[in-house]
């Protein structure tokens, strides 16, 4: 038996910060067990991310070719903050399990009931405030840490150490279990390569989506709002899957000076764009609104999200695989819901709670044998 004395560990690390890994370390952690969650990314949310874009210079306002206006504070122009919700902003809910669990969660601030008519996709409930509040409400007893990249996992003496890129043996993650909560391809690179499900894994395909915020004067937004609306009702070159406003949304406190338009390119145009980098993407929307009216274009972002496609299970049971002794793959990809109407996001809860059933009473279980021992 290893030396426990010396070491941090815990019952459980989960590698990856988006829906699977939070709902599972928060069920996890209300049991009791001790649980650390690791992310490459700055913070969690996952296929629910935020992200915050470089601020609107008082320069960039100066300079652009409307009358943006400026923000005063303290006598002077302040930077403006940039943000948009980048991922899957609604959702549906078709499972009993689920919905009662989205009740509770509404009761505690997390999301709402997606009550908007210009959302024209048949989704039921909707992340409030920011989209990754979900996940980080759900992380506030546990352990995180961020902005660590796992490369490398080892097993000795019935415990998993988990390396960080760039890190050594000291700095090492370890753990009773272990949880891989990334798209399939990427957990395949931490399997050895005489693995059984490797190969599997690793050819589980991606399907490319870009999304793109554009953040536009507030005296363009009426006429940037219709001109969409018109490019998705047009036959022919339709590049446009959907879109949404910042502004929409609930808790959402409107921008002072721009407001913010997030599109998502279509299945056919993002795989067209799947090798292209943010920059070419950028200018072919730009030149699919400028086809328009005239539009004060402040910023505009592109970024491109892979997502696993995996509608059915991977040899896994009741919603995770089991790839070794107390090392787990969980997430959409293998949750036991096979029918493709049930959306990512149900799919890694369902899938997170079916293996929190198995792990706590097997850590409770370890605990009484290593008191024993």
């Amino acid at each position: 038996m290893a030396n426990l004395s010396n070491i941090n560990l815990y019952d459980v690390a989960v590698i990856g910060a988006g829906v699977a890994g939070s709902v599972l370390a928060h069920e996890l952690t209300k049991h009791g067990l001790k649980v650390c969650v690791v992310d490459k990314a700055r913070g969690s949310g996952g296929r629910l991310a935020s992200k915050r874009f470089k601020s609107l210079t008082a320069k960039d306002v100066a300079s652009n070719t409307s009358e943006l206006g400026t923000v005063e504070r303290n006598g002077g122009v302040r930077n403006i903050s940039l943000a948009a919700d980048m991922g899957c902003y609604v959702f549906a809910a078709n499972t009993e399990s689920f919905q009662k669990t989205l009740v509770d969660w509404m009761a505690q601030g997390r999301v709402l009931p997606n009550n908007f008519e210009s959302d024209k996709r048949m989704s039921n409930w909707r992340t409030c405030r920011r989209s990754s509040w979900l996940t980080r409400s759900l992380l506030q007893k546990v352990d995180t840490k961020f902005s660590m990249k796992i490369v490398q996992l080892s097993h000795a003496s019935g415990l998993w150490r988990a390396y960080t890129e760039g890190g050594d043996e000291a700095e090492a993650i370890v753990a009773k279990n272990i949880v891989l909560t990334m798209p399939p391809p990427q957990i395949a690179l931490l399997l050895p390569d005489t693995h059984p499900d490797r190969l599997k894994l690793m050819h589980v395909p991606y399907q490319c989506q870009w999304v793109l915020p554009v953040f536009v004067s507030h005296e363009s937004a009426p006429t940037f709002k219709a001109q969409l609306d018109s490019m998705l009702s047009a036959h022919g070159d339709n590049w446009l899957s959907h879109y949404w406003e910042e502004s929409s949304k609930p808790q959402r406190a409107e921008h002072p000076i721009v407001s913010c338009f997030v599109l998502y390119l279509n299945e056919w145009c993002s795989r067209a764009h799947g090798n292209s980098d943010a920059a070419q993407v950028e200018d072919f929307v730009l030149d699919k609104i400028k086809q328009g009216n005239r539009i004060d274009i402040c910023k505009i972002y592109a970024h491109r999200w892979l997502y696993a496609q995996c509608c059915q299970p991977i040899r896994g049971s009741a919603g995770y695989m089991q790839l070794d002794d107390n090392l787990y793959a969980c997430g959409d990809g293998f949750a036991s819901i096979a029918d493709p109407t049930y959306e990512g996001v149900e799919r890694a809860y369902l899938g997170a709670i079916d293996l929190a059933a198995r792990l706590v009473p097997n850590a409770l279980n370890a605990d009484d044998q290593l008191a024993c021992s």
